[in-house]
């Protein structure tokens, strides 16, 4: 019986490891396509911009195509701010959320005060991180009349610390939003995105804080890579 019972604990342990790493997957493959989807609706919009010049050229309105393009150049420059940062992964992550905050109307800021080409954790991991909680702050800033989100990157006390801010309704119960299953959504199949989150941050040795006032805050902080144990 006492052998049943080990097996039956350890069978149950590697269930709940290879649930957690199709999750893994599951969460970097939605973050993929998030990412190729922003690629797909800024390729469909050159493609449309440079029909429309061409006509103009054919119709030799070219006062007109002067005017279009100092048009597309200012709307650009203005509206669709291109974030460069120093972590490939993190630059195109950035983007790919400045992209659908941009659609539906969100403000979205970042900030860079340090260097992340130092950060102790994979790009694929660091993303799915990332992805989640900025997928949660657009989501939740998008119920607020004026919406916004805010993200910001520093070094400090030793580990590299991500402030990510959004002004939607404060969360109702911040202690218990990295537990398996739990969600405010009330939707089937919902509530494990930072149940992972959580368990990334801690498999790096790094911290994860809830501030729920004056904003809804999430606080980051990850080590270096030669500080990972």
């Amino acid at each position: 019986m006492c052998m049943f019972n080990l097996f039956l604990i350890k069978n149950i342990e590697q269930n709940a490891k290879y649930q957690t790493q199709n999750l893994l997957l599951k969460n970097n493959l939605n973050h993929l396509e998030s990412i190729l989807k922003s690629a797909e609706i800024q390729r469909h919009e050159y493609s449309r911009h440079m029909q429309t010049l061409q006509a103009l050229i054919e119709l030799k309105k070219f006062e007109k195509v002067q005017e279009y393009i100092n048009g597309v150049t200012n709307r650009y420059c203005s509206d669709n701010m291109i974030y460069y940062i120093d972590d490939p992964a993190i630059s195109s992550l950035i983007n790919s959320k400045n992209s659908v905050a941009q659609i539906n109307n969100i403000d979205f800021a970042v900030a860079v005060k340090c260097n992340l080409s130092g950060i102790g954790m994979p790009a694929w991991d660091i993303c799915s991180v990332l992805g989640n909680l900025l997928d949660n702050a657009i989501e939740a800033a998008a119920a607020d009349p004026n919406p916004r989100v805010g993200v910001e990157f520093k070094y400090e006390n030793g580990f590299y610390a991500i402030y990510i801010i959004n002004n939607g309704s404060l969360i109702s119960e911040p202690s218990q939003i990295f537990e398996a299953g739990y969600t405010t959504k009330g939707s089937e199949g919902r509530g494990y995105g930072l149940y992972i989150v959580n368990k990334l941050v801690h498999k790096y040795n790094g911290k994860i804080e809830v501030i729920n006032k004056p904003k809804t805050t999430i606080i980051l902080k990850l080590p270096g890579k030669g500080e990972l144990l």
